[in-house]
């Protein structure tokens, strides 16, 4: 066998991949991308309800007997971040048992509603130490299963 003999395989085509990879790629990257735009938005979309959670905790712990102005303070809060999420004409004009039964709604469960009366009481009549405390456990127990569900209905 001379070396002239010898035959070289032919070089590699500059697209190595069959037409069917190239379109599983084309179709997957847009896939990933979206999913990754989702998870973003979602999580950037919780955030305020965190953070409002972790003030709340935070508040808690620091003044474990809350005055009737925390309180007040936290209702106000809760209401600003449920008109930014679910809208002003839905949220806005709620107030009394019509707002606790629609926080009660958002999570399926009645944390508040059950004792909307001693609530009336707190914010209209007298503001004693116990039902201060109370409500605000409530809220913040409210605000922790919201926070689970991610907002959802």
């Amino acid at each position: 066998m001379l070396p002239h003999d010898v035959v070289s395989l032919a070089p590699p085509p500059v697209w190595p991949l069959a037409i069917g990879w190239w379109l599983v790629i084309a179709l997957t990257v847009p896939c990933l991308v979206l999913i990754v735009w989702w998870l973003i938005r979602l999580r950037l979309r919780n955030k305020a309800v965190r953070q409002l959670y972790k003030q709340w905790r935070l508040q808690a712990k620091r003044q474990p007997t809350p005055d009737f102005a925390t309180i007040k303070q936290m209702s106000e809060s809760l209401k600003r971040l449920l008109i930014n999420r679910h809208g002003r004409d839905e949220v806005a004009q709620l107030a009394g048992k019509a707002w606790l039964n629609y926080l009660d709604n958002l999570i399926g469960q009645t944390l508040l509603s059950t004792e909307a009366e001693r609530w009336q009481r707190l914010f209209y009549d007298g503001h004693d130490a116990q039902s201060c405390q109370t409500l605000q456990r409530a809220l913040i127990a409210w605000l922790k299963v919201y926070k689970k569900r991610g907002g959802r209905r």
